[in-house]
């Protein structure tokens, strides 16, 4: 893939950042301090330390932005009651793999997109990101098909949650009052200390590389399986 066409699709997006009323040296800052604090939730007025921004505000005018143009949603807190919880941390995720890449490559090497971004894919971490991306990409669309609507908003329906003793689950599926809770861990290897996020709830799926089994009320699925069904 040639340099030329990661530019056109990088200048489309900030071109559409632009006719919402997004400033692209805004739009830069935000994403990078997402990107570094990928997958971890974050408060808007750590995010602001991050950025030239003066308000934690601003921060939330433009993730409404990103949300608006299907770029990345936030994904809220929800306690052990079902409660989303809107004033705690938030997380960010891109809606497609793409754009995490694109936006990576850009902050490190955008001489050369293709080659940066496969190299990106030797890291386990970087690796693991996407596989969480992925997953969250079609939760979205799973929440959809149970609630079709032309106002779908997908921060009604995924969440996240951490006990208070930072014990945190990556996905919590809300559908019809019951939490569904999804841990993704793309590795290698999985022992029971994995499936520790979900013992509060009982129950729960956990997002494998390879591995399959059945575990009492916890099942683990390859992330390849698990978007096969969804």
């Amino acid at each position: 893939i040639s340099n030329g066409t990661f530019i056109t699709y990088y200048n489309g997006l900030m071109g559409d950042f632009k006719k919402i009323g997004l400033k692209d040296d805004y739009v830069k800052q935000i994403v990078r301090g997402l990107i570094e604090t990928y997958r971890s939730p974050i408060s808007w007025n750590a995010l602001t330390k991050k950025t030239e921004l003066g308000s934690h505000n601003t921060i939330d005018r433009y993730t409404e932005g990103f949300g608006k143009l299907f770029f990345a949603n936030k994904v809220f807190h929800i306690n052990q009651n079902a409660e989303p919880e809107f004033s705690k941390d938030k997380k960010v995720y891109f809606q497609d793999p793409f754009f995490f890449n694109l936006f990576c490559a850009n902050n490190s090497n955008p001489e050369n997109f293709y080659n940066t971004i496969k190299l990106s894919l030797l890291n386990n971490d970087h690796v693991s990101s996407l596989a969480e991306t992925i997953t969250y990409n079609h939760l979205c669309r799973l929440a959809y098909q149970f609630r079709p609507n032309d106002l779908f908003q997908p921060t009604e329906h995924i969440f996240y949650h951490r006990t208070a003793k930072d014990k945190e689950t990556d996905f919590v599926l809300l559908y019809n009052g019951k939490m569904n809770p999804l841990e993704v861990k793309y590795q290698e290897q999985i022992t029971s200390s994995d499936y520790g996020s979900l013992q509060d709830f009982k129950c729960g799926a956990l997002i494998t590389k390879n591995t399959l089994e059945k575990n009492g009320r916890y099942v683990a699925i390859p992330l390849s399986i698990f978007l096969l069904l969804i």
